[in-house]
């Protein structure tokens, strides 16, 4: 698999561990608080936050599509590996682990291995996409 050479390398590795600046590590060493400056949720920020909940980022709906666009030209198998494996049945800390992860699943048994790796390779560009667009959107609303 290629090495990430995108401009988001530098954030996935923060955003994997535990050094991202979110409110809720701020917290730990100032008096400030957990929650997250950007909503008015009232919710620690943390990376799920950010992932999954936070209202601020607006372009979930069309990272969806986006995504949606990519596996319907895939037959229905693939569809259902896909949608299965980022499925909201799965806690919010799998979700996120998932949406951060740039390890592709095992391939199904009836699949081959080279159509299967093409798919998560794009998925994994959109997601990149996706979450460079959140890490930008975060801190120009944190700069207002």
């Amino acid at each position: 698999m290629k090495a990430l050479t995108h401009p988001v390398a530098d954030a996935l590795h923060k955003l994997r561990g535990p050094h991202y600046p979110f409110q809720r590590h701020i917290a730990n060493t100032t008096q400030a608080p957990a929650t997250c400056i950007l909503c008015d949720t009232e919710t620690d920020e943390d990376t799920i936050h950010l992932l999954l909940q936070c209202p601020a980022y607006t372009h979930r709906t069309e990272i969806a599509k986006h995504l949606n666009s990519i596996i319907e030209r895939y037959d229905k198998t693939i569809q259902q590996e896909v949608i299965r494996y980022y499925s909201n049945s799965e806690s919010n800390l799998i979700q996120s682990a998932r949406i951060l992860s740039r390890t592709i699943p095992p391939t199904p048994n009836d699949l081959r291995s080279a159509p299967w790796k093409r798919l998560w390779q794009r998925i994994f560009e959109v997601l990149d996409d996706h979450i460079y667009i959140m890490i930008s959107q975060r801190d120009k609303l944190r700069k207002t």
